[in-house]
């Protein structure tokens, strides 16, 4: 890659392994080996967590969620820092990953104008946006952005609603995953080894959740679908991924269930894809979602998913062909799906096998970068630092 090619450095709230976080890395890992952009990771807050691995050079902040930052909304300190990393990285491209890094990537673009800033917008805005002032705040801060991808129709629909923002700069780019861990997942042997590690009858279905164990998430009704389906005689197991406030409360709950012995709380897993293999069905009852990349990841280890009709889960899950879709917060209807999948292996199996061609063909992380790296193209060719690229062979996008 030739020194001068264009850089792009993506921010992201933390080093803890999330949805938006490990996006950020598989996507700048990706781009980084296309070989037409120069890229950069850079975490406003600490954490205890890990990022996946990557070549990609890493920028930590290191700023804290409470003290100036919950008071005001902006801690000088982080954008101090932050400064000092622009200066240093010279990025063409800054995109904020996420809410939380809106109000830092609207302070780039304010004292560091070399860039171009983009915001991407994870989420259903209205869900988590409740009060007028918090709206007008962010509308303030767009003012600083260039450009915002979204990561589904719905959100992309719900974002321009509520803070009348121009179509016309908005884009629609879906959420995508790294396809090549997931091959192992779909092999008998990987599902006999890990049920046996995690103590699981080979013969039992065996439901996974993935996720923050917090409660936009809905792991209260999942709690309530497993003793739904103790009453009505399935032997099912539920394995969730994920820590987070919730736990305690979960763990609670389960006990009062009666369902302790059914639930197995997991916590944070390094490799998703690998539990993936010892589970038979997807569940995500959320609250509120963008593009879920826990479906994504489920699909491309051939199972198939029950899930509410929030954000752009239907983007994802086919109704009757790659899994079910009910609607938002319906719990007997989402035990009715899970009921009716369990029992019936064929049909099962047959929309694990569709979820599989579907992410492979609609969410594989190698077209997903193509798609940004086109848009950063567009937005760059404005400027009149960035020449015309003379051929296909220059695939060095170079400022």
């Amino acid at each position: 890659m030739a020194s001068d090619a264009a850089r792009i450095l993506h921010l992201i709230h933390s080093h803890e392994r999330r949805g938006a976080e490990v996006f950020a890395v598989q996507l700048a890992s990706q781009i980084q080996s296309n070989g037409l952009f120069q890229n950069g990771l850079c975490s406003i807050y600490g954490g205890s967590g890990s990022l996946p691995e990557s070549e990609i050079p890493v920028y930590r902040l290191e700023g804290r969620v409470g003290g100036l930052a919950a008071r005001t909304g902006l801690d000088p300190r982080i954008s101090y820092k932050l400064h000092g990393v622009l200066k240093g990285f010279r990025p063409d491209i800054v995109i904020a990953h996420g809410g939380s890094t809106l109000k830092y990537a609207a302070v780039a673009g304010s004292f560091y104008r070399r860039s171009t800033t983009i915001y991407r917008n994870i989420g259903t805005a209205s869900s988590w946006t409740a009060s007028p002032a918090r709206t007008g705040l962010n509308k303030l801060l767009l003012r600083s952005v260039h450009s915002v991808v979204s990561v589904s129709h719905r959100t992309r629909e719900d974002f321009i609603r509520l803070y009348q923002f121009p179509p016309e700069r908005i884009t629609y780019i879906p959420n995508g995953v790294d396809t090549t861990a997931f091959d192992a997942c779909c092999q008998q042997s990987a599902r006999r080894e890990v049920r046996a590690e995690l103590g699981l009858s080979q013969k039992a279905t065996v439901l996974v959740a993935v996720g923050n164990l917090s409660e936009e998430k809905g792991h209260r009704h999942l709690l309530s679908l497993m003793a739904d389906l103790q009453s009505a005689g399935f032997g099912t197991k539920l394995l969730l991924v994920g820590d987070g406030p919730l736990r305690p409360d979960l763990e609670q709950q389960a006990a009062v269930l009666g369902v302790a012995n059914q639930v197995h709380f997991l916590g944070v897993q390094s490799n998703v894809p690998r539990i993936l293999a010892a589970a038979d069905l997807m569940v995500l009852p959320s609250k509120t979602e963008g593009m879920p990349a826990v479906l994504i990841e489920a699909g491309l280890a051939g199972l198939a998913s029950v899930a509410y009709d929030v954000g752009g889960v239907d983007e994802v899950v086919e109704h009757e062909v790659s899994g079910l879709v009910v609607p938002p917060g319906e719990l007997p209807e989402l035990s009715g799906a899970v009921m009716a999948l369990c029992q019936d292996l064929h049909r099962r199996t047959a929309m694990g096998a569709a979820a599989r061609q579907r992410c492979l063909e609609l969410f594989g992380m190698s077209k997903v970068a193509r798609q940004y790296e086109d848009l950063f193209i567009g937005l760059l060719r404005r400027e009149p630092r960035l020449p015309e690229r003379t051929s296909d062979e220059d695939r060095v996008v170079r400022c």
